[in-house]
């Protein structure tokens, strides 16, 4: 009944073609169901191992399932009213899915053979509808006869369903399931209270809340893995550097460390460590300067190595370099200079007899006799022998 609007003439031309010319006698992709319809996919196929998305099996399995029973537009996901340019743009995308030179490279596993044959299925109709014009036109008029016979069947059954409906409904009668139409208007049978329907509404925000704040809590744990595993590579990275002696490189690997897990100690001392090697170069780089302008017999280039002296003690002051510094200045009466800088690295570190007696020549050359005095009891404290003090407390007396 669905091709009694075809022509005889084009009937007869796709009988000459055999199963190819043949058009299933309704469609398959009906209106409001999507490109498979119907059709019930198999999960056990489905989840099979092999390299191809989920879409590329479902696309597989429908139409190896549907040689000939769905129409060449069908196929290529066409109208029977598509010309041949929609034709070469459906094949071009129907080859970058299935033509063995697209797949050969994945594993298919047992999707292999079906690939294979709907590639051959669909290259035959293809060829037939491009190559065959006179068989594309009967093919066309015969598919859009058959749906319009079909659809026009359809809309007539819904409604002639739909006016049942309304029919039972009207008498009170409850129409039976099978009998139902899903466009059709159902009665309000919501018999709620407001209070019902606002508990039920509170217990939706609440879940709707908990959901939310368990997908925000699982996207910060994510995140924190993420940073920890970056964190990790980092420092990773920077001890390499260090060992190699990139200390500039060693130096910004483990300032991200820090600032991506800045409660892990152990980034925290490497970070440290590192920086007190770049002070320490940066510090000896300046005192080689220093030495080649104190070697010169010269009061203004030893005045200029002071400077240096200074800066090279802020950058990484250890007690040799300070030492040398209070020697200098107080040759050069600018024992200032080098004074605060003694007392702020005292405070720092344990002080050697070598260091105390140091400070008690710049405060004495400061004639800061109180202060001086107090460095040699305290070298006195730690060595009850030391000459230089015992000289020193008997000097001033």
């Amino acid at each position: 009944m669905w091709f009694d609007q075809a022509e005889a003439k084009d009937l007869t031309l796709l009988a000459e073609y055999g199963v190819w010319g043949g058009v299933p006698a309704a469609p398959l992709c009906l209106p409001g169901l999507g490109r498979y319809g119907r059709y019930q996919f198999d999960r056990y196929v489905l989840l099979q191992r092999n390299n191809l998305t989920v879409a590329q099996r479902r696309e597989v399995i429908f139409l190896a399932e549907h040689f000939h029973k769905i129409d060449h537009f069908e196929f290529f996901e066409l109208n029977h009213d598509a010309d041949e340019r929609s034709l070469k743009r459906a094949f071009f995308r129907f080859s970058k899915r299935f033509h063995p030179d697209q797949v050969s490279a994945i594993d298919l596993g047992h999707f292999s053979e079906h690939v294979q044959m709907v590639f051959e299925y669909g290259q035959q109709a293809y060829k037939l509808l491009t190559e065959e014009r006179e068989f594309r036109a009967a093919y066309a008029r015969v598919t859009a006869a058959r749906d319009h016979a079909y659809l026009t069947h359809l809309k007539t059954e819904r409604e002639v369903q739909r006016s049942r409906v309304e029919s039972a409904r009207a008498k009170g009668i409850k129409p039976p399931l099978k009998s139902r139409i899903a466009s059709a208007p159902t009665p309000a049978t919501d018999q709620r209270t407001q209070e019902e329907i606002t508990d039920r509404k509170a217990m939706l925000r609440e879940r709707l809340a908990k959901n939310n704040q368990r997908r925000q809590d699982n996207a910060e744990a994510k995140h924190s893995a993420d940073l920890k595993s970056q964190a990790k590579t980092f420092f990773i990275a920077g001890e390499q550097a260090e060992r190699r002696g990139q200390l500039n490189r060693a130096l910004n690997h483990f300032k991200l460390c820090v600032e991506y897990i800045p409660q892990e100690k152990k980034y925290m001392i490497a970070l440290k460590r590192v920086e007190a090697l770049i002070s320490d170069q940066r510090a000896s780089g300046l005192w080689s300067e220093v030495e080649v302008m104190l070697s010169a017999d010269d009061e203004l280039q030893r005045l200029a190595a002071i400077d240096l002296m200074v800066e090279a003690c802020e950058i990484s002051p250890n007690q040799r370099r300070l030492m040398t510094l209070s020697q200098e200045t107080i040759e050069l009466d600018c024992v200032d200079r080098a004074l605060p800088l003694l007392i702020k690295q005292h405070k720092k570190e344990e002080l050697s007899l070598e260091y105390m007696w140091a400070i008690v020549q710049c405060y004495e050359a400061l004639k800061q006799i109180q202060e001086a005095k107090h460095y040699a009891h305290l070298m006195i404290s730690l060595d009850p022998s030391e000459p230089r003090a015992i000289r020193f407390n008997k000097r001033y007396h």
